[in-house]
């Protein structure tokens, strides 16, 4: 879901592409689903339960790759205002996550 949003931003800002709202996010929502659908159709089911296993270890190794600079941006007191994270939040909490990764 996260990459379907981030492609639907990215037609609509970075590309300059310019349509409906409902055809872009059909089109984004197909070119994001269409590589599962593959998998599923080709490798059947034990083609789709690989290809959970594989993206999850995926998306753990990308974790702290997302996680520290996002709390690192959101614990700046000069973007974030008042509004910025406690000590607490900003250091324990995505170096326990790193470690149980």
């Amino acid at each position: 879901i996260t990459g379907t949003y981030a492609g639907q931003y990215i037609m609509q800002g970075f590309l300059d592409i310019r349509m409906k709202r409902w055809k872009r996010n059909l089109m984004t929502r197909c070119i994001a689903i269409a590589p599962s659908l593959v998998v599923a159709i080709v490798g059947g089911s034990s083609g789709s339960s690989r290809l959970i296993i594989i993206a999850s270890m995926i998306l753990s190794f990308e974790l702290p790759f997302a996680l520290i600079p996002l709390l690192k941006f959101s614990s700046s007191s000069t973007k974030m205002g008042p509004h910025k994270n406690s000590m607490i939040v900003s250091y324990p909490f995505p170096s326990s996550i790193c470690m149980l990764r």
